[in-house]
């Protein structure tokens, strides 16, 4: 199995620089790759302990102090494959990708291969094997059927900036359609 997949228990010293700090935040800065609101939901499973207790996200760090962390295994699922991939945008932090039409995004039954996070997987296969917290994800969803751009947050931390950003509806999306015979104008419906 390879090293980056497996379950990893990190044991950190809390040095005077960072006494204070909410344990959320500093875990968060700490590991750069991950977002806040991942190690928020790692406190509250419990895979998070200060001075040998759980904790809150509010616990605030003294110096000297012992936290313990379990960072969850990652999906080894997930095939890398050498496939073509329509990249619009690429940089450190996210991959904005065309999506063919009848193409699927995510393995799942009865589609383990050829999909979308294959070719991802595969064009940054070295990286998810060898950088810790790189792993890539989908921030939104798109239809099967239809044509149209994916976003792929390349870490944990900048998936969940960009998933936020969707849910708090702050991105501009614009659809066009192709249409064949006549499209009737739009009735109001009260």
């Amino acid at each position: 199995m390879k090293k980056s997949y497996k379950e990893r228990r990190c044991i950190l010293s809390v040095s005077g620089k960072v006494e204070g700090r909410r344990i959320d935040s500093y875990l968060a800065a700490r590991f750069n790759r991950y977002s806040r609101s991942f190690f928020q939901r790692l406190i509250a499973a419990g895979r998070v302990s200060l001075r040998g207790r759980k904790v809150k996200n509010s616990s605030v760090l003294q110096r000297g102090d012992e936290i313990e962390v379990l960072l969850p295994a990652i999906d080894k699922k997930i095939l890398p494959q050498d496939l073509p991939l329509d990249i619009l945008y690429e940089d450190e932090y996210i991959i904005a990708v065309n999506k063919d039409a009848d193409s699927v995004v995510h393995p799942a039954r009865g589609h383990w291969k050829g999909t979308l996070i294959n070719a991802v997987f595969g064009r940054f296969e070295q990286r998810v094997e060898n950088e810790d917290g790189f792993y890539p994800k989908v921030c939104h969803r798109i239809d099967k059927d239809t044509t149209g751009v994916i976003l792929i947050g390349l870490t944990e931390k900048e998936h969940a900036a960009i998933t936020r950003q969707f849910e708090e509806r702050t991105v501009t999306k614009k659809y066009w359609a192709i249409v064949e015979g006549v499209v009737k104008p739009n009735r109001r419906r009260d």
